[in-house]
């Protein structure tokens, strides 16, 4: 008889499981940056991710309240499409880190690299959209939202991640015009406490890069306008979007519908035209066969089918009325689209003209050579170098409408920025010149 306390009696398998550990093993850095690191360990049989500081910043106390800024709104956030945070560890080799899901997935920004349908990047930001209307519930702002900061899961669903420039009142020390510029409102650059509509304002330049529906574009100019003219809540940006949606149903039902009175109209008249032959051949059977209907009965029976002419008549012109009146009603619809669709180019080339400002803005190169006295170094090299800076930023700007705009809608802006770009280019050859001169 076998031992009681051989596992092989109840089929259970008894000792320690190697894989499971109270510690991080198999810990290796996946990424690093200037103020954080990201590394990947497995604890308890399962992946974790763990963020922490670089070295040489983990004593000093504003990194080390960052790092707990970002772990406490992360615990604070509990929602399906933000990473799960579940402690701050000391972990051996790292220091203080922030232990979190390890999700197995992609970046937005790799899934907009490749085929991504428009059904399914509507299905991914309206994901996105509710994550961070949950935070913004909760009274946090994000401040960095980006494609690289949104994870897809191989399952397809959202997960925003890096909260590391997040805000909230409670954290108003650690303030700072912190983000990355391409998605950064003008506002947040400058300074200005952050809300609600900065994060629109980078959903808005995503939503410009992704090839979405009609109804999300309409939407987007909105995202882009001024702080004080911009929606001031996601739901009012979902609402815009459902909104686009209706529209978009009601003028295909105008126009099906159109196309179904028309067809209604002339079967009708078919019909009643065939039955009314039918009619008087039978009448006219039954008179020659009996030769027993008076004239006067012959007379009323045509004075009948003048009337039943007539009637077919009225209907018939209140058929073609009715099918004149839907398609006006779709052609007006058209007009209307087509102005929408005019007035979405417009805002195009304007969103494109303010881009290639800003990009020159902050180049610094004009205000540079109007203070310069002399062409010489190094301020020569650091001035070429904004120069071809500025028209590398607007190149690759141009190249990423092709996520968002048709080829011919591309084409209209990239003429416009690109003959204002060349003015500016000859502006600076003229600058330089004179500084030329000078020695």
């Amino acid at each position: 008889m076998k031992d009681a306390m051989d596992s092989s009696i109840s089929g259970v398998t008894t000792g320690d499981f190697g894989g499971i550990s109270p510690v991080f093993t198999d810990v290796y850095l996946i990424s690093e940056g200037d103020i954080n690191i990201l590394a990947k360990g497995k604890r308890y049989g399962r992946w974790w991710l763990l963020k922490g500081l670089q070295p040489d910043l983990s004593e000093l106390t504003q990194y080390v309240e960052m790092l707990h800024k970002e772990f406490e709104l992360l615990m604070k956030a509990q929602h399906p499409g933000i990473v799960q945070t579940v402690g701050l560890e000391e972990v051996d080799g790292l220091g203080e880190c922030i232990v979190m899901e390890y999700v197995e997935g992609t970046t937005l920004k790799e899934q907009m690299a490749g085929k991504l349908s428009p059904g399914t990047a509507a299905g991914l930001m309206d994901e996105l959209m509710d994550a961070v209307a949950y935070i913004h519930s909760i009274g946090i702002v994000h401040r960095d939202l980006k494609p690289s900061n949104i994870i897809v899961t191989r399952g397809g669903h959202v997960k925003l991640i890096d909260f590391g420039l997040a805000d909230t009142h409670a954290h108003a020390f650690l303030k700072q015009s912190a983000g990355t510029k391409r998605y950064m409102s003008p506002e947040q650059a400058t300074g200005q406490t952050p809300d609600a509509r900065n994060d629109i304002y980078s959903l808005g330049v995503i939503m410009q890069e992704m090839p979405l529906p009609w109804a999300y574009r309409r939407s987007i100019a909105r995202c882009l306008c001024p702080i004080e003219r911009r929606w001031s809540s996601i739901e009012a940006l979902k609402g815009s979007i459902a909104s686009n949606r209706l529209w978009i149903q009601r003028a295909a039902y105008g126009i099906i519908a159109a196309l179904l009175l028309a067809i209604l109209g002339m079967g009708g008249y078919m019909m009643q035209n065939r039955m009314g032959h039918t009619r008087i051949i039978v009448q006219t059977q039954e008179v020659d066969s009996t030769n027993a209907v008076a004239i006067d009965s012959l007379r009323q029976q045509l004075k009948d089918r003048d009337r039943e002419i007539a009637a077919l008549n009225q209907d018939m012109a209140q058929n073609m009325q009715r099918m004149s009146d839907s398609m006006k009603h779709a052609m007006t619809t058209a007009v209307k689209e087509e102005a929408m669709l005019n007035d979405h180019m417009k805002r195009a080339i304007e969103l494109g003209m303010a881009r290639m400002n800003i990009i020159i803005d902050d180049s610094g190169v004009e205000m540079m050579l109007d203070t310069l006295s002399r062409w010489q170094e190094p301020w020569k090299s650091e001035v070429l170098r904004r120069v071809v800076r500025v028209n590398t930023d607007i190149s690759n700007y141009i190249i990423g409408l092709n996520n968002t705009y048709t080829q011919s809608e591309v084409q209209t802006v990239r003429d416009t920025i690109m003959s204002s770009l060349t003015k500016w280019n000859e502006r600076m050859s003229r600058k330089i010149k004179s500084l030329e001169m000078k020695e």
